[in-house]
Formats: structure tokens, sequence, C-alpha cells
């Protein structure tokens, strides 16, 4: 469900969900759909319920939402993906070199796997 200004514009302007469909051309199922934020209009619509009810696109979604149905913006307020966590479960082997490299560089486990895997990378590189 989206979050919008469709009710709050509607208000403002003194109209009707059946008048605003009628002035789209479409039906008053739509508008609803649009109003409770269960469905959204073609960018054709978006822009002339805009222009009918003398709104900026702002006032009826967020940034993000402009970006994401309408190419609106450039969604500056997207929150940044959110880092995942990944475990990796070592050989018992490997285990003892990840220690010791994590006791000889004052380093955690996590640290000092990340370092021998950058460190086989970029060998890998100079080598390719």
């Amino acid at each position: 469900m989206l979050v919008s200004g469709w009710k709050k514009a509607l208000d403002k302007s003194k109209r009707s969900q059946r008048s605003l469909a009628n002035a789209l051309r479409t039906n008053v199922v739509e508008v609803n759909k649009a109003v409770n934020g269960l469905g959204f209009f073609s960018p054709d619509k978006f822009r002339q319920a805009c222009e009918l009810l003398d709104v900026e696109p702002s006032q009826i979604y967020s940034p993000e939402v402009l970006h994401l149905l309408y190419g609106i913006g450039d969604g500056a307020a997207l929150k940044p993906a959110k880092r995942r966590r990944v475990r990796v479960e070592l050989a018992e082997d490997i285990i003892e070199h990840v220690d010791f490299v994590a006791e000889e560089e004052h380093m955690t486990r996590s640290q000092a796997a990340n370092a021998i895997i950058r460190r086989a990378f970029e060998t890998r590189r100079v080598e390719a």
C-alpha cells in the first residue's frame, strides 16, 4: 500500500473522486485505488490529476515513490542499501591459519580472514 497525499489534495480542491475520474476520463475504481494506495495512475494521468488538483507531485508521493513510479527526481531520499552480513564456515585446518594471522597482525578473526582473501585476490591480479 502506497502512502499518498491524494485525499488531502482532493479535500483542498473540493473535488470528489468521481469528478476527478470524469475529468481524467477513467472510472472511479481506478481513482479510488490510487487514493487508497492500492494502485497508481499512468504517468499521463498522474500529470493531469496533479494539474486538475493544482498540486505538485511531491505533495502526493515521497521522492522515492516519484522516482520509482514516474522517473521524477533523483530519488534522493532513498535509503542506502543495508549492508548484508555474511557468515562463512572455515575448515578446521584453515582456522589455525586465520588465527595465526589474527594474532600476528593484532586483528579479529574476521579481519584476518578478510585480509587473507584480499591478499589472495591482489596476488592473483598481479599474476594475470
